[in-house]
């Protein structure tokens, strides 16, 4: 697996404007402090306590008390790129208190005036990599927009102790494993999964994303995707990284990539709805909007034309979205527009499938998800025999690009623009795009070749 320099922040999709949650272990207060460097001027907080000597990590540090003019103080501080706010030391004088709930409100307030990002620590861990929840923690403010769920790799294969694990009783509980059994990925994705582990007093509001940290040799980032796969139903977004010796290694995203099915053209060059014609027994639009599932796009939406009625007839069966577009007539831009709109926001991008492209297979759709995954491109296109083919991937970094699309424009205007990730294919079927009824002939009998060698 191939590292990338890549900006954690935009791994973990968090934006300007929004408050974080940090929890768990194995380098949560290292990959706060990464972010907010990154998206900076950024205010820092914790709902529990840190440790004296972290506030280094800041360039500046508040100690705020109860008759603080907190606003003011931040007002005059914003020129510092990172800002810790704290209450006072506690009475031996190795941790920085919490600000009280109070304080850390009028500071959320601050902030979204502001649109400048709060991250908020909201549990502590002994410094170890993995953990499990106490009675009272995580601490997690309800108004938090993502919470950033961490656990480091590196104690993978050691034995379930208070070496190894912060709470290894809990953990135990949690995992299914007995004291001193060894530690397992899927042991590790069974308590993060846990709604009284990874999952524990998170906000229904808020997005849920995993940071495993501390895949630094090749073992660690295969346990790393092992642990990832038993995530992504639960998580918003797994991110695999190695937040030393470099925070910005990161070597996989896993997240959610729509398939947009764009069925909403008139065929006027075919003469008929080619959307229905028979590709291998099934219709065009069913054979397409069911590879997109076979592959594992998540969700499926096909975005209808002129001929609703049929191609929801077509679908009956098949568990897509359909959205009618009722502005088919001024072109594709107002499809793509359609089917970007029903997206949720954890899609960490879409595909879009052309409804003239039965043969599209969904060993080549997932080889697109995985080039994103590792690569974190903004566009991911194939290239087939030296020429740029469709279907496209496009990072939803992309997506408020597209309100800009007029009239028969597709994501092919957008191209220019960004630095495209091409993945080479060797199938030259991809190619055709059935647009008259001799290139309809010409991929029949091009899979009738292939059967006959």
């Amino acid at each position: 697996m191939q590292a990338k320099t890549s900006y954690l922040s935009h791994a973990l999709r968090i934006e300007k404007g929004q408050a974080v949650a940090f929890v768990g272990a194995g380098g949560k207060t290292t990959s706060m402090f990464e972010v907010a460097r990154e998206l900076a001027p950024a205010i820092v907080t914790t709902t529990t306590h840190l440790a004296s000597s972290q506030d280094v990590l800041a360039n500046r540090h508040i100690l705020i008390y109860e008759d603080t003019n907190i606003e003011r103080m931040l007002e005059e501080d914003l020129s510092h790129e990172v800002i810790l706010v704290t209450g006072p030391l506690n009475e031996t004088g190795d941790r920085l208190l919490a600000p009280t709930e109070d304080q850390i409100k009028r500071i959320y307030t601050f902030c979204k005036d502001k649109n400048i990002p709060f991250l908020i620590e909201s549990d502590g861990s002994r410094r170890l990599s993995m953990k499990a929840p106490g009675p009272h923690e995580p601490a997690i403010p309800p108004f938090v927009d993502v919470v950033v769920v961490v656990a480091g790799l590196l104690n993978l294969g050691k034995p379930l102790t208070e070496e190894f694990v912060h709470r290894p009783e809990v953990f135990s509980a949690l995992s299914g494993l007995s004291l001193g059994d060894t530690i397992t990925p899927k042991a590790l994705a069974a308590v993060l999964n846990h709604p009284l582990g990874g999952n524990k007093n998170i906000p229904d509001t808020a997005q849920k994303r995993l940071l495993l940290t501390n895949a630094i040799t090749d073992v660690e980032r295969a346990n790393g995707g092992e642990v990832a796969d038993l995530c992504t139903l639960t998580f918003d977004g797994v991110v695999i990284c190695a937040l030393n010796p470099m925070p910005g290694l990161v070597f996989a995203v896993k997240e959610k990539i729509a398939g947009i099915v764009l069925a909403g053209g008139a065929s006027s060059r075919f003469g008929a709805s080619k959307l229905l014609l028979e590709y291998e027994g099934k219709t065009f639009v069913k054979r397409i909007a069911e590879t997109a599932l076979l592959a594992g796009l998540d969700p499926v939406i096909v975005v209808t034309g002129k001929d609703d009625a049929a191609l929801r007839k077509a679908l009956a069966d098949v568990s897509v979205k359909i959205v009618h577009n009722e502005r088919w007539m001024d072109g594709q831009s107002t499809s793509v527009k359609a089917g970007l709109g029903e997206l949720p926001s954890t899609c960490g991008g879409a595909i879009f499938l052309l409804g003239d492209q039965p043969q599209i297979s969904s060993e080549f759709i997932q080889a697109l998800v995985e080039r994103h995954s590792r690569s974190s491109s903004a566009v991911v296109a194939p290239l087939v025999g030296g020429k740029r083919s469709n279907p496209v991937l496009f990072d939803r970094s992309t997506f408020p690009d597209f309100s800009l699309l007029e009239g028969d424009a597709g994501g092919r205007q957008l191209l220019p623009k960004y630095d495209v990730n091409y993945l080479e294919w060797f199938d030259g079927k991809m190619l055709i795009d059935v647009d008259t009824v001799e290139d309809y002939q010409r991929l029949i009998e091009y899979d009738q070749e292939d059967l006959d060698d």
